[in-house]
């Protein structure tokens, strides 16, 4: 066990680091070599940890929500994928929707639940698909 593995175990509970974990298994295309960590941080503050380390180790990392869209090659990714979808959280309030990344909504407030709509990382990614009142 690296010794950077040792502080990521530190940070995060047990069931939420795996070591040369196959990406095929965490993209929507099924395709993807192993990265040399993937993390799933139930928590914010452990979700800073993690950067933290990686930046002061100097170890490259990639933000991964869904998987959706990602392409990884058969070699694999030689750094951290830290993936957000344990983070996932909707509040609704009168007019406002807070989303974190990688959360589908389903049943929105003011919007037919038959018509897909997924709340983005990104606000321009998802501003614009629907000119709807709330």
């Amino acid at each position: 066990m690296s010794e950077f593995e040792e502080k990521l175990r530190k940070i995060v509970n047990e069931g939420e680091l795996w070591v040369n974990e196959p990406m095929s298994a965490h993209t929507t295309f099924r395709i993807g070599g192993p990265a040399d960590f993937l993390v799933t941080p139930g928590t914010a503050g452990q979700l800073k940890e993690i950067l933290a380390l990686c930046r002061e180790e100097n170890q490259p990392f990639f933000i991964l929500g869904n998987g959706s869209n990602l392409l990884v090659g058969d070699r694999g990714y030689s750094g951290t994928m830290i993936c957000l979808s344990r983070l996932s959280a909707v509040e609704t309030e009168e007019t406002c929707i807070r989303a974190r990344p990688a959360r589908f909504c389903q049943k929105l407030p003011g919007r037919p639940a038959s018509v897909p709509w997924r709340a983005s990382s990104s606000p321009r990614a998802s501003r614009g698909a629907w000119e709807a009142p709330w």
